[in-house]
């Protein structure tokens, strides 16, 4: 990375591309840039791949948006969960599920010209990458979004990538009994509102704590 030493005016004057997110997204995340990672995590059966499949058709509203299911790949499961999320709403070509496809392959499709803006990797525990790859992989695609999801015991992400990931990321998400919660650095100390995945799981799960 080249080295520069940047004025306030001229770190005021810059331009920053941010997601104009609305309504119960912007409530939990706020604006952020479209680039560098955000990464969730959460116990099985807490909301999570159902919250990611929202926020990918959330986000292609204003791109391009890759989902690299490792984890499920294009099994039934995963079919299901873009049907019940209603993924073929999208814009024609804004939204795409790749198969479990290694990270090699997955890089040489983002130097395509028009490729994705946006890459959802799930999750990181089978993500065959150091972080050493992890920073480079951010360094060599500056100007997109990688968003990372994985498994979680109790508060503690599963595995030392995911931590690091974890330490690392712009935003952190974390989901609990159908609720989503967010720490931003977009935020500056404003407590954001929960996102709720499924009000009837929320419900149950919360009535029950």
């Amino acid at each position: 990375m080249k080295r520069r030493a940047i004025s306030p005016q001229k770190m005021k004057s810059q331009k920053v591309e941010t997601i104009p997110l609305i309504g119960n997204f912007k409530n939990l995340i706020g604006t952020p840039e479209c680039r560098g990672s955000w990464f969730l995590m959460g116990d099985s059966g807490m909301g999570k791949s159902t919250f990611l499949m929202q926020l990918a058709k959330e986000l292609t509203k204003y791109y391009k948006v890759d989902y690299n299911a490792l984890e499920e790949e294009d099994r039934g499961s995963m079919r299901s969960l873009m049907e019940e999320n209603k993924m073929t709403e999208c814009r024609k070509g804004s939204f795409m599920l790749l198969n479990g496809w290694p990270i090699e392959d997955h890089r040489e499709r983002l130097m395509q010209k028009r490729s994705a803006k946006i890459i959802i990797i799930d999750s990181v525990q089978y993500l065959k990458m150091n972080i050493r790859e992890y920073k480079q992989l951010l360094a060599d695609f500056p100007t997109k979004l990688f968003i990372f999801n994985s498994h979680a015991d109790g508060k503690q992400a599963v595995g030392a990538l995911a931590k690091k990931i974890r330490f690392d990321a712009d935003v952190k998400l974390f989901a609990e009994g159908f609720k989503v919660t967010s720490r931003s650095r977009m935020s500056r100390g404003k407590l954001p509102d929960e996102y709720i995945v499924w009000q009837e799981g929320a419900d149950k799960y919360w009535k029950n704590i």
